[in-house]
């Protein structure tokens, strides 16, 4: 599968388990054309810790550390008190997925115009039509999928 962006191209292989990009202006040396997303990468974590992990475990633990915290880091009568601060988190809202689940809403309806015969359809995110428009090649008139921000 290709994605095409203003500034540069991204490839997903099924065969190769990988992703290939090029981004104009930019080398190999300063972004890797090659990145593997699953095992290894540098984050800013929702909660505002930098690391560098790998397939996903940090979070599972994360999970299970803030879980412990609720359960066991003061007297049962403050319980209540612990899962508040754990709620108020941004990242444990359910509105912190909305990023990806706007990306496979518009894949989603890229591929379903593909597979119907129309390829060359293009998703604009954030635009002035609304949150997630797909423009079809050769007409004015354009899908909007989600009318709010992304």
């Amino acid at each position: 599968m290709q994605f095409r962006f203003d500034n540069g191209v991204w490839n997903a292989h099924q065969r190769k388990r990988g992703v290939e990009m090029t981004v104009e202006g930019r080398t190999p040396g300063e972004l890797k054309i090659t990145p593997n997303h699953h095992y290894n990468g540098t984050f800013l974590e929702p909660w505002g810790e930098r690391s560098q992990r790998g397939y996903g475990i940090e979070v599972l633990r994360r999970f299970f550390e803030e879980v412990s915290y609720v359960e066991f880091a003061g007297p049962p009568a403050l319980r209540a008190e612990r899962l508040a601060q754990m709620r108020a988190l941004t990242y444990n809202d359910l509105s912190a997925d909305r990023n990806t689940v706007a990306i496979v809403q518009a894949l989603e309806a890229l591929l379903e115009r593909h597979a119907a015969g129309q390829p060359g359809c293009v998703v604009e995110v954030n635009g002035p039509a609304g949150g997630l428009v797909l423009s079809k090649p050769g007409q004015t008139e354009a899908a909007v999928l989600y009318p709010q921000p992304v």
